[in-house]
């Protein structure tokens, strides 16, 4: 939950829900109080496979912030600014310099990724690969599974964020991550159902080949094109691997399109867009918090008081998390 614009001179703000919180709070009592004086806005940070009418028998939600993918009713509101449109503009590639990694992996370590099956496949070839990731727990012999894989590779190193907090949120910090994409050749991708797939975006802008499934659904796949993606099958991976490194000697410019997913490009455009669909809102400058969307807008913002303790993010599910919520941001 962010409370993206206050309400100012008796107009209403702007609190942006996440889709996974929308069911645990929308039956409290302080959320419905507070519905009456803000526009409720909802981040959908996934691959809908269900009719999004799940989400609109309340008329709570003034506002869908999702990928471009997504079908939705022509009368609603919504707008494609989701967590992906705000990039820190550090990632975007610098033209020159040499890309020594020839595989990076950037995720959490869990079947639903496919890591086991990504570490296992680059284990056996002799390219220089990088494990960005942490375990979030449930899954001890799939874990296991992963570290025996990796530890036993000469051509794999794992840079491990488990239980490490940086900053913002779980492991490896983002100023770091964008940093060894730029030095990589090819950023590949295991997750099948995507929502907006900032990860993927991360890596596009840094300059990276997208090594991707085929079979992907969702918002990955949003700016597809045959230059600066290879597609994978289980049984084709080899070939689509070397065809991405071949691929990564001549890409390096980046679609004029890419420039919108940074975060300096799209603030102003957000806040326009959004005052053009909410038009009882305060209109002057004073109170919105844009800093950091990429993380805030999907509750992976974790330096913040509701924060639970160990948790993966910061999604608020309870009245006791709401109430700091409203106190933190002096919501009466």
């Amino acid at each position: 939950m962010h409370y993206l614009k206050k309400s100012l001179n008796n107009k209403k703000g702007i609190i942006v829900i996440t889709h996974k919180e929308y069911n645990k709070v929308k039956e409290l009592s302080s959320f419905k109080v507070l519905s009456n004086n803000n526009y409720i806005a909802l981040h959908v940070g996934f691959n809908i496979r269900i009719p999004l009418a799940w989400y609109l028998p309340t008329s709570k939600i003034s506002l869908f912030l999702m990928p471009s993918f997504h079908w939705t009713p022509t009368w609603i509101r919504k707008t494609d600014f989701c967590t992906r449109r705000f990039t820190p503009d550090y990632f975007l590639n610098q033209p020159g310099g040499d890309r020594p990694i020839d595989i990076i992996y950037i995720g959490r370590i869990n079947k639903m990724k496919n890591s086991l099956k990504i570490a296992s496949f680059v284990k056996k070839l002799n390219l220089k690969t990088v494990f960005i990731g942490f375990y979030q727990g449930g899954e001890d012999s799939y874990y296991q599974e992963f570290l025996d894989v990796v530890n036993s590779s000469d051509n794999i190193n794992y840079i491990n964020g488990t239980g490490i907090r940086n900053a913002d949120f779980w492991g490896t910090s983002q100023r770091e991550i964008s940093e060894y994409l730029k030095q990589s050749k090819v950023y590949i991708h295991g997750c099948v159902n995507e929502g907006e797939s900032r990860s993927i975006h991360e890596a596009f802008l840094s300059g990276c080949i997208l090594l991707i499934p085929k079979n992907m659904k969702g918002g990955g796949l949003d700016y597809y094109n045959q230059l600066n993606y290879s597609l994978y099958e289980d049984d084709t991976i080899y070939v689509s691997l070397i065809e991405a490194i071949n691929k990564s000697k001549y890409f390096r410019d980046l679609p004029e399109s890419h420039s919108k997913l940074l975060d300096s490009n799209s603030i102003a455009l957000f806040k326009d867009k959004v005052k053009s669909l909410l038009p009882d809102i305060d209109k002057s400058e004073d109170g919105w918090d844009t800093e950091k969307l990429n993380l805030k807008l999907c509750a992976h913002y974790l330096n913040i008081p509701w924060y639970k303790e160990g948790s993966v993010t910061a999604d608020i599910y309870t009245s006791e998390s709401l109430q700091t919520f409203l106190s933190y941001n002096c919501i009466e």
